[in-house]
């Protein structure tokens, strides 16, 4: 098991999202590698750098889940089984576009989404390139 990347979320209004994905892009001097469309939250979402940006309107947003970090892990099934005692699932795993997700919150009360892609979920909705 390995957490293979991890993100920061930042959280942007569905007209500002191709302008701050842009703003991002040149700032890390390098193209998103994922971007896609959560339909059924009504999100856009994006890696660029060291961040996820997550736009949509601003009910869709307060009605998305608020993590803190994103984690890409090579298993979730593992992470899970590593997951210290005094960590809470909040959300047992799910499948989500792009492959599975989970969520957790630690005794701190930071909220990890831990994701598991799948190559061919992703190839299915990325919109990058």
């Amino acid at each position: 098991m390995a957490i293979t990347h991890s993100y920061t979320p930042i959280r942007v209004s569905a007209d500002e999202f191709d302008v701050t994905v842009d703003y991002y892009e040149k700032t890390f001097g390098a193209p998103s590698p994922l971007r896609f469309r959560y339909d059924a939250g009504g999100l856009q979402i994006a890696t660029v750098g060291p961040l996820v940006v997550i736009g949509g309107s601003q009910a869709n947003l307060a009605a998305a889940v608020r993590q803190d970090v994103v984690a890409m892990v090579s298993s979730l099934e593992e992470q899970r089984a590593m997951l210290p005692a005094d960590a809470t699932v909040q959300q047992e795993p799910a499948d989500i576009p792009t492959g599975r997700n989970m969520f957790v919150r630690n005794p701190d009360g930071t909220l990890f989404e831990f994701v598991e892609l799948s190559p061919v979920k992703v190839a299915a909705v990325n919109l990058a390139g």
